[in-house]
């Protein structure tokens, strides 16, 4: 298989379409981020084989998945058992949860104790007893 061409896509223009060329036909492969399509060095006339063609879709894969987690965090702060169950919902295969996981834990994204303290500050902030509430009669 080469590539023979590489298109940008309509609604995203950080996705990448790949085509290549099949039985002296041309057609489309796959779509990656830009960064795997900088990482792999995906450019026309380069050749692929089927592993690493699988190489390159596991990184896709693994790269949506954090490109995902990244914006369900920029709402709110979140623990790690939320990011999980979002990527679960969304049909993310387990590698690639596992994968997105760990880099935002590498980078300081996601971290349970410093959610934990910020949620319970935010509750005891929000749920003060009120003086007159409190007594009883």
């Amino acid at each position: 298989m080469k590539i023979t061409r590489i298109s940008t896509q309509k609604k995203n223009t950080e996705r990448f379409n790949i085509y290549i060329e099949r039985e002296g036909k041309e057609e489309y492969a796959f779509a990656v981020d830009a960064d795997i399509l900088i990482k792999y060095n995906l450019q026309r006339d380069k050749e692929l084989d089927d592993d690493f063609v699988k190489e390159v879709l596991t990184a896709e894969e693994q790269q949506k998945a954090y490109r995902l987690s990244l914006n369900h965090l920029s709402y709110r702060m979140r623990a790690t058992s939320e990011v999980e169950a979002y990527l679960i919902e969304k049909e993310t295969p387990e590698h690639a949860v596992k994968h997105a996981i760990k880099r935002l834990t590498d980078q300081k994204y996601l971290n349970d104790q410093q959610f934990a303290e910020a949620y319970t500050a935010t509750k005891k902030r929000r749920h003060r007893r009120d003086p007159e509430k409190s007594v009883v009669i």
